[in-house]
């Protein structure tokens, strides 16, 4: 379980946590930059070892914004919102071999 969850988005700087490039020290939250390593880790695993399978992910929000930025890179400006996702909305990525 993520540290920050459960935690409404008034009770800290929702904007300036979805931004890889700024640093907070939040008690009792996982950084944006743990976060995405872990779920990049994850993904490392996945087309390792399933690299000829066609692989569905069904996840939430936050973890869709890593996906995008693990296929697309992290912005100049940090900002992973761009890759928000719409309720149920279908993504599909190539990894290139």
């Amino acid at each position: 379980m993520w540290r920050n969850e459960g935690k409404p988005k008034e009770s800290f700087d929702y904007q300036h946590y979805w931004n890889y490039n700024f640093e907070f020290d939040i008690k009792g939250m996982t950084h944006i930059k743990e976060f995405v390593k872990t779920v990049w880790e994850f993904l490392d695993n996945i087309k390792e070892k399933y690299s000829d399978k066609k692989i569905l992910i069904v996840t939430h929000n936050g973890v869709c914004r890593a996906i995008g930025a693990y296929f697309k890179g992290i912005p100049k400006d940090g900002n992973l919102s761009i890759y928000e996702h719409g309720n149920c909305e279908i993504k599909e990525y190539e990894v290139k071999k």
